[in-house]
């Protein structure tokens, strides 16, 4: 044998092989790692957290809106009604909520709808004006409306919280009162309809 195959043989028992011949380790396709096994402070970034928070947090159940069919008006016009013509007439709950009600009437294609709540802000958002009248006090508001062929109005009702004054042993005190969430009504008699609705939202 030749020196220079002492030399191959020794540097082959001695481990010493040529460095581009080591490779990195290759995970076999069949590797499996259970999950359970990582440390909860190694777990990477995940969406997980948001889920949960979601789930935790009270959600608001779904409200429906409610849709009436309004009488059917005669087809001519006629003026305002006068107070004592709206005495008699009969009254029916359009929104019932714990801060307050709000009740419809109508006479001939008059409508008028009354409701309990406190400071709140009435506002023809879009449609129809001819007509309309709208006003608030302090613990009511009021919306007087024409339903005729043709008409499409949106009107929107926002109470406030309001000072209630409570005399207690101390004297009297103050607090304030919820208004409660808002009314969204859009009235509407399209043409090819054959009544007008009412969509309480």
């Amino acid at each position: 044998m030749k020196p220079a195959s002492y030399l191959l043989l020794a540097v082959a028992l001695l481990g010493c092989t040529d460095p581009k011949s080591h490779a990195a380790p290759v995970a076999s396709a069949e590797t499996t790692v259970d999950p359970a096994t990582i440390p909860a402070e190694d777990a990477g970034p995940s969406d997980a957290g948001a889920d949960a928070s979601d789930a935790a947090a009270p959600r608001r159940p779904f409200v429906a809106p409610s849709v009436r069919t309004l009488d059917i008006p005669e087809e001519t016009k006629s003026p305002i009604p006068k107070t004592p013509e709206w005495t008699d007439t009969v009254r029916r709950d359009v929104v019932v909520r714990p801060e307050y009600t709000c009740t419809l009437q109508h006479v001939r294609e008059w409508n008028r709808i009354t409701c309990d709540a406190a400071n709140a802000t009435v506002t023809l958002v879009t449609g129809t004006r001819d007509g309309t009248l709208l006003w608030a006090t302090r613990d009511s508001a009021q919306i007087l409306f024409p339903v005729r062929r043709g008409d499409r109005r949106v009107i929107e009702l926002l109470p406030h919280a309001k000072l209630v004054t409570v005399d207690g042993n101390y004297g009297p005190s103050q607090f304030e009162q919820p208004g409660g969430g808002p009314v969204v009504l859009t009235e509407m008699w399209l043409e090819g309809e054959d009544a007008p609705t009412l969509v309480v939202q």
